[in-house]
């Protein structure tokens, strides 16, 4: 068969494409919403730019990829793709066809296959181009106008959220003139719009200053072709390379290979039932677990680069939850190539359907789950106390503090979310605890010590703070929900030792199978006794994420917030973790010696004081960096009633983070006592100690 080449003669002009009155475009409902960043707006512009310079300049686009949609044959697959596109459609349509333009001319509706980044962006900068160059009217050339006179837009997005946000903006393109920005107030609802947003008014600011690169979308030498692909072919098929040469995800790798094995499957047996209906579902399933990944970034739970990464990774520990310790420690990659592909290439092709039937419930599953896990973090639950601090913060700060700040990790989320889909009960929901698992003994030991080697010739604030810790109130709790369960396991044994994987598999295992969601949650709650983590905040090294984490939440419980907001007297974008005694006080020539702290030399220090919970405190990047290695006694007054860092600014008060003020108040009250100062740190060690049992244990 000799080899097909698409002539120059068969390429078309960009701008010939994005305002054809007889074409329409549709994104279809499994591609990804849209995703462009600043690095491909800047790649298109300057590839726009070099060409303009020279009269003869030119530049070709990659092809777009289509496949026609039939809207009045029932078998057509792509119709049921066309998502919520139907209801604007809907309206030039008769008996499941489009009406005619007013020139008789058919009108052709295309799902995009490849392309639609691109598409969407040219369309947008189309719109600019005109409302720059050409009068009002020209609008109506991204426009197509049918026999009944109504005009649809010759680009259509998925969902309709998004569709909406579009001509939203497209509005405001034509509002804001020429060398105007683009103003746009509406909310922000998700990761594309954020883009969407973003690229316009990049797109905007460079052609206000670029008129002449600009005009060239309307060069002849600015051109793209079209592959126009059979629907079942182009629904089987997946392109190697994204717009622009992005290589695949590994999540596209991982639709590619289920698609891949699930045609096969229907090849080698076309009885096999369902394999059809199958590849339907597959681009079904990924087209909204894309969505769900678009309102995931946006509400931060997975990070702007690494969505599909974190989606691969959170899908392989759910799908493996009760059988396979590997997923726990596994990267996207790994769990791809080591997991799913072997799975499939490890099994007969008729055993194919059945096991990415499975794996297509569970995707739906963490889908649905998502989407109500960000309906807690986007601010909805705002109105509704906080499980922890109920004055002062709300149910939707407790999601964001555990999920945004402590990150949990993919296998504690995974776990949060079989709960939900298990029992059908929400995560913050509390049960009765059977076992608490909890004692006091190891912080009254602490404290005994403290005063027992303190002695009676110290100063009455000391004593007063250690008697008042030892006769703090401090109760088990009675009720957990599944949502602090999880940040307790997580805070209780941060980084999983590879001999409790196997363990972690077992209980899931085991509670799994439990029918009522209290014994699944008191199950999980024994999961691992706070003993460690008590000891380790009295006693061990904590410049650690759990001493950062637990430091926040005492700020919390005392009315701020260092999770998200800093204080208006913060200026610094970093707040850091500050050594009360400086890690090399002893380099100062006013320093009056270890002993003067009642500490024996630079190993003591080291070991019983400097790395312990109650030597630490946040403070403002800048505020940190003034103080430098000061003695206690001098912090104290800064701690207390700072001013400003650096002079002269007014901003990074230390007094305006509590813990902060707070611990100022107590050094200063202990004036020129220096040993005191040290059993003071000693005895915060046991103030955070009970904080940490009262709020995780």
């Amino acid at each position: 068969m000799a080899l097909k080449t698409i002539l120059p003669s068969q390429f078309t002009k960009v701008l010939s494409a994005l305002n054809d009155p007889d074409t329409i475009y549709v994104i279809p409902s499994f591609q990804r919403p849209y995703a462009w960043d600043e690095k491909q707006i800047k790649d298109l512009l300057n590839d726009m730019e070099k060409a303009s310079r020279t009269g003869d300049g030119s530049h070709y686009l990659s092809a777009l990829h289509l496949i026609p949609v039939q809207f009045d044959k029932d078998d057509d697959p792509l119709v049921g793709f066309v998502g919520d596109a139907k209801d604007i459609l809907r309206e030039v349509m008769i008996d499941n066809q489009l009406q005619k333009r007013p020139n008789g001319n058919t009108v052709k509706v295309y799902a995009v296959i490849d392309g639609q980044q691109r598409l969407t962006t040219l369309f947008l900068l189309a719109h600019i181009y005109f409302a720059s160059t050409a009068v009002s009217s020209s609008k109506s050339f991204l426009e197509t106008e049918f026999e009944n006179g109504k005009k649809i837009p010759r680009l259509i997005q998925n969902p309709t959220k998004d569709h909406n946000f579009m001509m939203s903006l497209i509005s405001d393109i034509w509002k804001s003139g020429l060398y105007s920005p683009i103003h746009h107030s509406k909310r922000l609802e998700s990761k594309s719009q954020e883009s969407l947003l973003e690229n316009v008014k990049e797109m905007k600011a460079w052609a206000d200053s670029h008129l002449k690169a600009l005009n060239f979308l309307k060069s002849d030498n600015f051109k793209t072709s079209a592959i126009e692909l059979e629907a079942n072919y182009g629904l089987t098929s997946f392109m190697t390379l994204n717009d622009r040469g992005k290589p695949l995800s590994v999540l596209e790798k991982l639709k590619a290979l289920m698609l891949q094995f699930v045609y096969d499957a229907s090849q080698e047996d076309p009885s096999v039932p369902g394999s059809k209906d199958l590849i339907v579902r597959l681009h079904s399933v990924f087209g909204k677990i894309y969505e769900v990944i678009n309102e995931c970034q946006h509400t931060k739970l997975f990070s702007k680069k690494n969505g599909d990464n974190k989606m691969v990774r959170l899908l392989s520990c759910y799908v493996r939850l009760t059988s396979d310790s590997k997923a726990i420690w596994q990267g996207a990659e790994e769990a791809y190539d080591s997991f799913f592909r072997h799975e499939l290439f490890d099994k007969k092709l008729a055993d194919v359907p059945k096991i990415v039937e499975n794996w297509c419930n569970c995707i739906d599953e963490v889908r649905e789950q998502l989407d109500d896990l960000n309906s807690y973090l986007n601010g909805s639950h705002s109105s509704t106390n906080s499980l922890h601090f109920p004055s002062s913060c709300s149910l939707a700060d407790d999601y964001k503090v555990t999920l945004l700040s402590l990150e949990l990790q993919p296998h504690l989320l995974a776990l949060l979310l079989k709960f939900r889909a298990l029992h059908n009960k929400e995560w913050h929901e509390r049960f009765r605890i059977n076992s608490t698992l909890f004692s006091l003994d190891p912080i009254h030991a602490l404290l005994d010590d403290v005063k027992r080697r303190a002695g009676a010739k110290v100063p009455d604030s000391l004593m007063k703070y250690l008697n008042k810790l030892l006769d703090s109130d401090v109760q088990p709790k009675t009720e957990i929900s599944m949502l602090e369960v999880v940040e307790r396991m997580q805070i209780l044994d941060w980084n999983i030792g590879s001999r409790r994987y196997q363990g972690f598999v077992n209980w899931c295992h085991a509670t799994f199978n439990l029918t009522l969601p209290d014994d699944f949650v008191n199950k999980w709650f024994t999961w691992r006794s706070p003993d460690d983590f008590v000891y380790n905040l009295l006693h061990s090294h904590n410049d650690n994420t759990n001493c950062r984490f637990l430091l926040k939440e005492y700020e919390r419980s005392m009315g701020a917030d260092l999770h998200f907001d800093l204080p208006p007297n913060i200026s610094t974008k970093k707040i850091e973790l500050e050594h009360v005694f400086a890690q090399n006080i002893d380099d100062k020539t006013s320093f009056t010696g270890f002993k003067s702290f009642g500490i024996k030399d630079r190993e003591e220090f080291d070991r019983e004081v400097l790395w312990r919970s109650g030597n630490f405190t946040w403070l403002s990047k800048d505020a940190n960096a003034s103080l430098g290695n000061k003695s206690p006694d001098i912090k104290g007054p800064h701690y207390c009633d700072c001013h400003e860092h650096p002079s002269g600014s007014g901003k990074n008060v230390c007094s305006q983070i509590a813990i902060t003020k707070k611990l100022g108040e107590e050094l200063t009250a202990l004036g020129s006592a220096y040993d005191a100062m040290r059993f003071q740190i000693e005895g915060r060690c046991a103030e955070l100690a009970l904080f940490a049992v009262e709020r995780f244990c």
